[in-house]
């Protein structure tokens, strides 16, 4: 589904014009992102989290040339979703 579907899907579903679903949509991804920024966890219970973790810096070979690489430490969003939504995912 993408943006402009969901936005028409839950103006169909509630009496909120569609203009007024963007901005609920657009403040909601940019308070999630401001967020996990700052380290810190989302959760929507019985929904979904996420949540900032570090990768540490690790060594790598090249497979074609052998050469050694360091691979930086990095910063990644996880994403784990609720026991429901497994649920429904594996009927």
């Amino acid at each position: 589904m993408k943006n402009k579907e969901l936005i028409k899907s839950i103006a169909h579903d509630t009496s909120f014009s569609e203009s007024t679903i963007n901005i609920v949509i657009r403040s909601l991804t940019s308070n999630i992102t401001k967020t996990i920024a700052w380290w810190d966890k989302v959760r929507l219970i019985d929904f979904w989290t996420f949540d900032s973790v570090r990768i540490k810096s690790r060594n790598w070979v090249n497979p074609s040339t052998w050469e050694k690489i360091v691979i930086p430490e990095l910063n990644r969003v996880k994403f784990k979703p609720s026991t429901i939504i497994k649920k429904l995912l594996n009927k």
